[in-house]
């Protein structure tokens, strides 16, 4: 499919104009976010191939984002399991309050 005389898979292949391409080895921000996730993707450039897309480079940049995801899931997991162990305290602090009336 074309758009603008430009086929969208050439788009994706061309550096854009004044941004340098991801690098794919770069460690994650300190806090990651789906906006960070959203920024380094399309920031995304690959390296060309005579056939299209290196596929080494493809693969690189899908497991950098895999990477990416499971870093944001890991501190979604700790950040509730925190939430649920304060609260467990909480309950357990005011069974206590209870049983003592």
């Amino acid at each position: 499919m074309s758009v603008g005389g430009i086929s969208k898979a050439g788009a994706f292949l061309r550096p854009a104009a004044g941004r340098r391409p991801q690098d794919p080895s770069a460690p994650c921000d300190a806090e990651p976010s789906l906006e960070a996730i959203a920024q380094y993707i399309g920031g995304l450039r690959f390296r060309r191939a005579p056939w299209g897309a290196d596929d080494r480079d493809v693969m690189a940049k899908v497991h950098r984002i895999d990477a990416m995801y499971r870093e944001l899931l890991r501190a979604q997991d700790d950040a509730y399991k925190a939430l649920l162990e304060e609260r467990d305290r909480q309950v357990r602090t005011l069974q206590r309050r209870l049983e003592k009336n």
